[in-house]
């Protein structure tokens, strides 16, 4: 089995001759996390708008429940066609939590977080996609370092499509009928 893993992992990766910007050809993205701004695992959208700003928003399930997540990446290597890229953000994290004067324990109020990921992503020719990221996560309430900070991690695993219109478009066809009297041809 790690074996078809493994050979199924290298030929998504093999390239194909295609030189093309994988952030051009591939912009839009669904990715799994482990890790990352969602906390144990997440899932997200991202879109490169250019080459080299990608915006990504999603959610997580962290150590104490759900969490939602949106922010901005900054990639080098944006105009190559290299498909690894060097990459570094602001991701914001908001998550919702009791409020202890609220008689029906609904979360009503949210917490947020900053994570600013520093970190390197791989785009196939045919849209896989692979990063890892190394994160510092900044928050008020985290009191394991003086400073607030605390250090984290992501693995990414997903997809990038093409928006591209590459499918071939049908040609016109004649057709034509025959009976015995008549003669029809339709356009």
């Amino acid at each position: 089995m790690k074996k078809i893993l493994l050979l199924l992992l290298l030929f998504t990766l093999t390239k194909y001759g295609i030189s093309q910007n994988p952030r051009k050809e591939f912009p839009v993205g669904i990715n799994g996390y482990l890790g990352g701004p969602g906390g144990i695992f997440g899932i997200s959208i991202d879109a490169f708008v250019i080459p080299a700003i990608n915006l990504e928003a999603g959610m997580g399930l962290s150590f104490d429940g759900k969490n939602y997540f949106g922010g901005v990446k900054y990639h080098t290597e944006a105009e190559s066609n290299s498909n690894w890229s060097l990459f570094s953000g602001i991701i914001m994290t908001v998550a919702p939590y009791d409020d202890d004067s609220n008689p029906c324990k609904i979360k009503t109020k949210y917490g947020g977080l900053a994570y600013l990921p520093v970190g390197i992503q791989y785009i196939s020719d045919r849209g896989f996609t692979f990063g890892f990221e190394f994160a510092g996560i900044i928050d008020k309430n985290l009191a394991i370092f003086d400073n607030h900070l605390m250090p984290w991690f992501g693995i990414k695993l997903g997809i990038h499509f093409s928006l591209k219109d590459d499918l071939p478009k049908p040609e016109k066809r004649k057709s034509t009928y025959r009976d015995e009297s008549f003669e029809y041809h339709i356009d």
